[in-house]
């Protein structure tokens, strides 16, 4: 149930991020032209969002598995672990990716 709510959740706002982007653009493109932007544009937002949550993710992982200072106090161990994900939904907004996603993905790579 959880799974299949935020994976709608997800879709969601990636198609709302992408037919805004569109048009709002001003464009000549026909009807045909603006589908396959929309098409591509999902696909981007997509697949960029996942890929910034999983560099995060592995990031935080390499970084407690290497450095075991980090993990001899839990606070700092879970202060890591809550900034690599808030660095992931950072960094996509900064891209104008979907941050949702990115953090999603950066916690379940993580987990």
């Amino acid at each position: 149930m959880f799974g299949e709510g935020v994976t709608n959740d997800a879709v969601s706002i990636i198609l709302f991020n992408t037919v805004i982007k569109t048009f709002t653009t001003p464009s000549d493109a026909g009807t045909f032209q603006q589908g396959v932007n929309i098409l591509f544009d999902f696909c981007w937002l997509g697949i960029a969002s996942v890929l910034v949550g999983i560099a995060y993710a592995v990031a935080a992982s390499l970084l407690i598995k290497y450095f075991h200072s980090l993990t001899r106090d839990a606070v700092v161990e879970c202060a890591m672990i809550l900034l690599h994900g808030y660095l992931a939904y950072v960094t996509a907004e900064i891209l104008e990716l979907s941050g949702i996603i990115a953090l999603l993905t950066a916690g379940v790579v993580m987990a």
